[in-house]
């Protein structure tokens, strides 16, 4: 007959406890470090939501086989694995980001340590009252600052400005939704995709 060592239900109990206990101090403190991170906000379709700055990313946007101007200028950068198809994804020492004009901060979406993540390409996508005309458009746009960059082909009057890239696009797009001279202004996000 063979015999099997015997593992008690007190230390079984106890590791799977244990476990436990790490996998949730893991969470917490990914929380709570999203916790503590700066807050801001858009408007998507007229609704306020909130996005949470992650610390330490740069999203970097232009061609993908082109030399990397965050690697060049931040010793220690470590490029991230974010999907095909949207900017290359930076985790760099703090001291060394410098925001230049492909570049883009990142944000998390929502508050939650599992929100996709996003940046900004630069532009913002912009509704127009129905009864605006193309030029009606283009003269406020420039009187504004903002080249037409596209009119998109959906229902209703939806047009891209031209912005540049990283927070100038967020506050612009805040400001000009604001402003009640258009029905809607959101930032021209780039958004992390997730296959299912």
């Amino acid at each position: 007959m063979r015999h099997f060592p015997i593992l008690s239900t007190e230390s079984t109990s106890m590791t799977s406890t244990s476990r436990c206990l790490a996998l949730f101090a893991a969470v917490a403190l990914s929380g709570a470090a999203l916790a503590d991170a700066p807050r801001a906000a858009y408007f998507d379709h007229g609704k306020k939501l909130t996005i949470t700055l992650e610390p330490g990313l740069v999203a970097e946007f232009g061609k993908a086989d082109a030399k990397s101007a965050v690697l060049a200028s931040a010793p220690g950068a470590e490029e991230l694995k974010v999907g095909a198809g949207g900017p290359r994804v930076f985790k760099v020492p703090a001291a060394s980001v410098r925001v230049k004009a492909t570049t883009s901060v990142v944000y998390r979406q929502g508050t939650s340590p599992a929100g996709r993540l996003m940046a900004l390409p630069g532009g913002i996508v912009v509704t127009f009252k129905p009864e605006w005309t193309d030029a009606q458009v283009r003269e406020w746009s420039a009187a504004k600052g903002y080249p037409v960059r596209q009119k998109l082909a959906i229902t209703g009057n939806w047009y891209v400005l031209g912005t540049p890239a990283g927070q100038a696009s967020l506050d612009a797009a805040n400001a000009v939704h604001q402003s009640g001279e258009v029905v809607s202004a959101s930032p021209n996000w780039w958004l992390e995709t997730v296959t299912k």
